[in-house]
């Protein structure tokens, strides 16, 4: 919401808070069945990569490459993009992932610990390239992300691991009329929609781990290891 007071937990305190004032224009009703703990990461994890999809403007059989795939944004997209009918190739830096990916719906897994999997994408796909690419790690796999793309393919930026520029040669969306589009939070319409899906069964978030928000440090250095998330999906602080 351009016209809000912020973000919680980036330009306003509140986001670790039991309790938060928010208006009404950006608040969803959650049914009963739907526990807080889970409520709680699906603007974030499950709304954001639906809004990302729907950005990048696919049709059922186009292929989508998702960076940073077994990460708690990228597991959702995946999940998601399987149920719009998109050809799915994960990207992850792990292979120990590479199974986890294919459960949620990945039809190829590319395991690239260098973040170099554009060759790999090309073979995959008669070297044609992808429809899309979801960009969720950013910096780090920039450079192959957009060398995975087909002619009049769209980049879709999601998220930036490492906060800083990236290169980019002109030349190469010039040439192949390529798309950089951005991506930003859920829209409270998206939200609506992932509340259905998820109150019908039909996508199922997953919470890596339940953390008491007393100790959120810990959650913190988790995630500054890269240790969080071994099963895959989000850390969820709760309180009581």
């Amino acid at each position: 919401c351009r016209s809000g007071p912020g973000f919680y937990g980036e330009q306003i305190s509140g986001g670790y808070g039991e309790f938060v004032i928010a208006s009404p224009r950006n608040a969803v009703a959650l049914p009963a069945h739907i526990d807080l703990d889970m409520g709680a990461i699906l603007s974030c994890a499950v709304g954001t990569g639906y809004h990302a999809l729907n950005r990048a403007r696919l049709l059922p059989g186009d292929t989508v490459v998702i960076t940073a795939a077994s990460g708690g944004v990228g597991l959702h997209t995946v999940e998601l993009a399987r149920l719009l009918g998109l050809r799915v190739i994960a990207t992850t830096s792990s292979a120990q992932k590479v199974d986890l990916l294919h459960e949620v719906g990945a039809n190829d897994v590319i395991a690239a610990p260098d973040n170099q999997f554009h060759k790999a994408v090309r073979e995959l796909t008669g070297g044609a390239g992808a429809d899309a690419v979801i960009e969720i790690a950013g910096g780090p796999t920039f450079p192959s992300s957009i060398r995975s793309l087909a002619a009049g393919g769209r980049l879709v930026v999601v998220g930036n691991v490492q906060p800083g520029n990236v290169q980019l040669n002109p030349a190469l969306p010039i040439l192949k009329e390529i798309e950089i589009v951005g991506s930003a939070h859920a829209l409270v319409s998206d939200l609506r929609r992932i509340i259905d899906l998820v109150a019908r069964g039909v996508v199922k978030p997953k919470i890596a781990e339940k953390i008491p928000v007393r100790e959120a440090s810990h959650a913190h250095a988790l995630l500054g290891s890269g240790k969080a998330g071994a099963a895959g999906g989000r850390i969820v602080l709760t309180h009581g």
